[in-house]
């Protein structure tokens, strides 16, 4: 455990909870409530002594959790506190168990965040809220920082090959103006440079380097055209990329 302050800031994992915690603070100080600013906090926690605790006891040392935070985050921000602890304490535990037990050839599978949002509002028959990207504009300027820590870690065609086809695809459907505010939506940015790059459910390898952005918009347009409503239709077609990468990647 013992980084320096200076390999820590250059952490990828690190940089981006940096972004998000500003997100958060944005959107708490835009519309401050206590439950805004208690209930991440708690999903933020919870993951990190879930994860903390488990690989303690499993190989005796200690870790900074960046990616714990990360996930923990944006489950809070993924599902809105009115909807009680509850939901938000078995979406928590859903990503530990992902993270922690769900993997294949020794890989993880799935986003944790997504994974625990995704099954823990299908059990309780409630709705993914994006909340945190209400405050609209200020979603895509601290979002932006993240285009840098894409591009060392060769990640950034993912949002890019995502972004362009989400807004031809909408274009063609409801054209360019409607398009234009669908693809510029700060849940839509906040899913293509977080979620949809998070390292343990992509690949850098072969197809998938180039395939992965346009295989999840894939499942986005197929879930449009089927009216899919029983999860996120953008988290569960992630899910559904996530698994096929992990089935086809070595």
């Amino acid at each position: 455990m013992n980084k320096s302050f200076k390999s820590i800031i250059r952490d990828a994992r690190a940089q981006v909870l940096a972004v998000l915690l500003l997100l958060w603070i944005a959107t708490i100080v835009k519309d401050f409530s206590w439950q805004a600013v208690v209930y991440p906090l708690y999903s933020v926690l919870f993951l990190i002594a879930l994860d903390l605790g488990f690989t303690f006891l499993k190989t005796q040392k200690w870790y900074y959790p960046f990616s714990s935070a990360v996930s923990g985050l944006l489950i809070g921000f993924l599902i809105h506190y009115s909807q009680g602890i509850i939901i938000l304490t078995v979406a928590v535990l859903l990503a530990f168990i992902s993270k922690q037990f769900l993997k294949f050839k020794h890989r993880h599978i799935f986003n944790p965040a997504a994974f625990g949002t995704v099954l823990s509002t299908m059990i309780f028959g409630s709705n993914v809220s994006w909340w945190a990207t209400a405050s609209g504009g200020i979603s895509l300027v601290f979002i932006l920082p993240v285009i840098y820590v894409l591009y060392k870690l060769r990640r950034l065609q993912y949002p890019i090959f995502f972004l362009v086809g989400y807004f031809l695809f909408f274009t063609i459907i409801n054209g360019i103006n409607a398009a234009s505010s669908l693809t510029l939506d700060g849940t839509v940015f906040l899913f293509s440079f977080i979620m949809l790059t998070e390292p343990m459910g992509s690949s850098i390898t072969k197809f998938w380097k180039w395939g992965f952005g346009p295989v999840v918009l894939a499942g986005v347009i197929i879930s449009y055209f089927l009216k899919i409503s029983f999860a996120d239709p953008l988290l569960l077609p992630l899910l559904f990329a996530n698994l096929l990468v992990r089935i086809t990647t070595k």
